[in-house]
């Protein structure tokens, strides 16, 4: 019996990025967008799907050890953005400026994965943090001019000290998310 898993960074919004949220979701009334709810935002470093539970045991064996040798770190929200066209989007999210321990701790992830028996990522790595997606949308010029108004804009700025090991329940409201296990980073 397998279980749908991803590995994740748990995100807690701040009053910036929370004001932000609800200027476009009052900028976007009229389209029809599956926000996600603050409570449960969180960076995917690496999103697994299917996950066997050999694969899990072996996960949970060998994470502490790989979480173990990264001290914790800051990273910086910034900018936000869309995957797919102004007219006909997908997903909107907010970015993270670059950040070399951020990169090097998906990389391992990714090697932790392919090590129990997962195919490697075709795309690279881009961190970003969902916002919400989109079903269709009436409102895009208001779309194209919040996101060139906070473009270079810096929401936040958080310490990671943990990572989260997911399972994804799909429900009809929406996905529910449980976590497997948590691993301290430098523990």
């Amino acid at each position: 019996m397998s279980k749908r898993t991803f590995i994740a960074v748990n995100i807690k919004p701040e009053e910036k990025l929370l004001a932000f949220i609800h200027e476009l979701q009052r900028e976007l009334g009229r389209s029809h967008i599956n926000w996600v709810n603050p409570a449960t935002m969180h960076l995917t470093l690496r999103f697994l799907g299917s996950t066997t539970k050999e694969q899990i045991g072996q996960i949970l064996n060998e994470a502490p050890g790989l979480f173990n040798r990264y001290k914790p770190f800051e990273i910086e929200m910034k900018g936000s953005g869309k995957f797919g066209s102004v007219q006909n989007p997908k997903i909107f999210w907010i970015g993270f400026e670059e950040n070399e321990a951020l990169s090097g701790l998906a990389r391992e992830v990714e090697s932790l994965v392919q090590s129990v028996g997962f195919e490697s990522e075709d795309r690279i790595f881009r961190p970003h943090l969902t916002l919400g997606r989109v079903k269709w949308l009436k409102e895009a010029d208001n779309l194209k001019k919040k996101l060139e108004d906070y473009r270079e804009v810096t929401f936040q700025r958080m310490m990671i000290k943990e990572t989260v090991f997911y399972e994804s329940i799909l429900k009809p409201a929406g996905p529910f998310y449980r976590p497997i296990q948590k691993f301290s980073l430098g523990a």
